[in-house]
C-alpha cells in the first residue's frame, strides 16, 4: 500500500507526494511518530483517572467547521444509581497530578515532538484532550472546511473508546444529456 499525501502551502496549493519520495518518507514518519504518543497520552490518561469516576462511559459532544472545533458538552451514565449528576460534576472539576496534555508540536530534522504545559489539570480537561487526541488519530481535520460532528464515548468498563462521526462535504455533481435523437 502506497500511502499519498497531499499538503496545503501557505498561498493553498497543494503538493501531492507519496511515501516513496524523500519528503513523503519524512512526513509518513512525522504523522506516525505523532500517531504513536497521542496514542500513548490517550492510554497514560486513561489509566490515570479510570478508577477515580464512578461512571460506566462518558460521552462527549464534539462540533467542528471553518478551521475551528469544540467540545460542546459531556454526558455520563453512572455505575451507581445513588451517585448524583451534582457529586459527578464537582468530581469532573478536581485536579489530577501526572496528565499529559499536548499543546503543540514542535518539528526539527525528521521527528515531531509534542510540547506540554507544565500544569495541573482537572479531571474534564484530561477527558477532553483524550477524546481530541482520538478524534486527530481517527479522522484529523474534522474541523477542517465543512468540518465534522458527533460523539466520542469513552466506556469504563470496556476500556473502549467509540467515535461517532458525521462528516459534512460539499460535493459538485455535473450531468449532460444529448439533445440530438
Amino acid at each position: 500500500m502506497i500511502n499519498k499525501y497531499k499538503v496545503f502551502t501557505e498561498r493553498y496549493a497543494t503538493m501531492d507526494f507519496t511515501a516513496d519520495d524523500g519528503l513523503g518518507q519524512m512526513i509518513h514518519q512525522m504523522m506516525n511518530d505523532r500517531t504513536s504518543i497521542s496514542q500513548s497520552n490517550i492510554y497514560h490518561n486513561f489509566r490515570l483517572i479510570q478508577n477515580l469516576l464512578p461512571l460506566k462511559n462518558i460521552s462527549v459532544n464534539f462540533e467542528g467547521a471553518g478551521d475551528s472545533g469544540c467540545q460542546e458538552g459531556i454526558e455520563y451514565e453512572t455505575i451507581d444509581s445513588n451517585v448524583t449528576n451534582n457529586q459527578v460534576d464537582v468530581l469532573l472539576e478536581q485536579p489530577i497530578v501526572g496528565s499529559k496534555i499536548i499543546h503543540g508540536w514542535s518539528c526539527g530534522g525528521n521527528k515531531m515532538t509534542p510540547i506540554y504545559e507544565d500544569k495541573i489539570y482537572t479531571i474534564k480537561e484530561v477527558i477532553e484532550s483524550i477524546c481530541f487526541d482520538y478524534l486527530e488519530i481517527e479522522h484529523g481535520g474534522w474541523e477542517n472546511n465543512e468540518g465534522a460532528y458527533g460523539t466520542i464515548t469513552i466506556c469504563f468498563e470496556e476500556k473502549r473508546i467509540y467515535l461517532d462521526i458525521n462528516v459534512r462535504e460539499t460535493r459538485n455533481h455535473e450531468v449532460e444529456m444529448s439533445l440530438v435523437e
